[in-house]
């Protein structure tokens, strides 16, 4: 099975609209031919905060601590309940898939947003990158005939997670 993981709801139906097959709609997904087509709400996961990495540390940090900073700020659960549980839906999906379409909106936090779930999963199975501007059927279908592979668009993750890390 090809796991599609969309950014919003609305792209994976569009998405499920355009790929040949049956089409079954699960909590969380939907299955369609080769593929089950899920989505995130916007970004599932935060950074964590300093309080995370040392509680006693930064329970109550002052300014003389400034700058905070971290190797590799790394990402948790986003605290909404709604997230949480798609959050459960993309990690057995990625568990049980061949491979993997990147649906993030075809710009820098689009392409962070699916990235980083992919990260935090510690994916190691092959993704492609599929750049959709348009959510009609044809157009989506020849975005499919497009497809690069998704390490061609690393730079823009890394810009994008740079912003998060200094917001």
């Amino acid at each position: 099975m090809k796991l599609i993981i969309a950014e919003k709801p609305e792209l994976a139906r569009a998405i499920a609209l355009a790929v040949l097959g049956e089409e079954k709609k699960q909590n969380g997904y939907i299955e369609k031919g080769e593929y089950c087509i899920t989505w995130a709400f916007g970004h599932l996961l935060t950074l964590k905060e300093p309080e995370d990495y040392d509680k006693e540390k930064y329970k109550a940090w002052n300014i003389s601590q400034l700058p905070i900073y971290f190797e590799n700020w790394e990402h948790k659960e986003d605290k909404e309940e709604y997230k949480k549980t798609q959050l459960k839906v993309i990690k057995n999906l990625l568990k049980q898939c061949e491979s993997i379409i990147h649906a993030g909106d075809p710009d820098s936090e689009g392409q962070y947003l699916i990235d980083e779930l992919l990260t935090f999963y510690k994916n190691k199975k092959p993704v492609k990158r599929l750049l959709i501007n348009d959510n009609n059927a044809e157009y989506i279908r020849k975005a499919f005939l497009k497809m690069e592979d998704n390490n061609n668009f690393k730079s823009l993750t890394e810009s994008a997670y740079a912003r998060n890390v200094s917001d």
